[in-house]
């Protein structure tokens, strides 16, 4: 896990989705967004689109890697996509039952301990084929399709200068 810190911009977004889980019965567009975007600080540090998280994202599947090492990061880009391995849903379930006890600390912590990962788009099939696409864990979901995850020394973007 990256040691990230708890920003005040970070910590403003959060207490906004803390009250969102609070007062909302469904995750709207405005929860799932807010909730994009604070996977995007935990994991990288930085929020930013598609594209710009996949360059800096240092957590992939080995299949993501090889991808990497066999293209450019235009051709890598197209090949992948950024995958939660807690997914949203699972979040969002946690974060109402969760809302009225939680600090903005236990939220950062969980998007930090459910960092987002790159993996190919064959693998997202794989996911979606067994069901596994909106819920379970990086356990539940990864281990029965063979979804390894580590961690590069360098962000893609570096790999490839």
């Amino acid at each position: 896990m990256i040691d990230l810190k708890l920003t005040e911009e970070v910590e403003r977004r959060i207490k906004f989705l803390i009250e969102l889980a609070v007062r909302e019965e469904r995750r709207d567009q405005v929860a799932t967004m807010l909730m994009r975007v604070l996977s995007n600080y935990a994991t990288v540090g930085r929020d930013g689109s598609s594209a710009q998280i996949k360059n800096l994202n240092k957590l992939v599947s080995t299949e993501a890697k090889n991808i990497l090492l066999q293209n450019d990061l235009k051709h890598y880009r197209s090949l992948t996509i950024n995958e939660h391995p807690k997914p949203l849903k699972e979040t969002w379930l946690w974060l109402q039952t969760n809302a009225r006890s939680i600090t903005t600390n236990d939220v950062w912590n969980e998007f930090k301990s459910n960092p987002m990962v790159t993996i190919s788009k064959s693998e997202n099939s794989k996911l979606r084929a067994i069901g596994m696409s909106d819920n379970g864990n990086i356990i539940t979901r990864y281990a029965p399709i063979g979804i390894d995850i580590i961690r590069l020394d360098q962000s893609p973007s570096k790999l490839k200068r």
